[in-house]
């Protein structure tokens, strides 16, 4: 800008006509996000559209062909695999009392045994022979009626460790 001095007794000088517009400055920094503004009004209604093809003429539009009871019988798949075990539900009440039962009629049993008394067996009457082996210090070996076996495990000590059904 240049200078201007004045002078005593002079008048300030007078501003002249305005200049041509000058360039666009360069943009500022961005501002800070305002804030949200409130919710606007409802649209009005719009108008009614026309009605969607039902799925089996959509079907059909697919290049499939048949009835649309076969193709309510193509809707359901391949049976699932079946799923976990469900968590066991609680006991129910506890039920009345049954009639008294009939006592067992006596059944006549056969025993005999080894000449070394290791070996028994007991025969009940029109039921199957058990046969009972005992080890040399007559602690019981095993026992089978023929199709049942149950062997009872020792260990070294001759300790008694459980019992094998097979």
């Amino acid at each position: 800008m240049p200078k201007i001095t004045f002078r005593r007794g002079l008048e300030k000088p007078k501003p002249g006509p305005p200049g041509a517009k000058g360039d666009s400055g360069a943009a500022g920094p961005r501002g800070a996000k305002g804030d949200r503004g409130a919710p606007g009004s409802t649209g009005a209604q719009g108008e009614k559209g026309d009605d969607g093809r039902s799925a089996y003429e959509v079907w059909l539009a697919k290049g499939n062909t048949g009835t649309e009871r076969a193709f309510l019988k193509s809707l359901k798949g391949k049976e699932g695999k079946k799923g976990r075990m469900g968590a066991g539900g609680s006991d129910g009440p506890r039920g009345a009392p049954g009639p008294p039962g009939e006592a067992p009629a006596p059944v006549s049993t056969a025993l005999t045994r080894d000449a070394e008394d290791r070996v028994a067996t007991i025969t009940p009457e029109g039921r199957p022979t058990w046969t009972i082996s005992r080890n040399p210090d007559g602690s019981v070996a095993s026992i089978t009626d023929g199709e049942t076996d149950v062997a009872v495990d020792r260990d070294a000590e001759d300790r008694v460790e459980g019992i094998t059904v097979t």
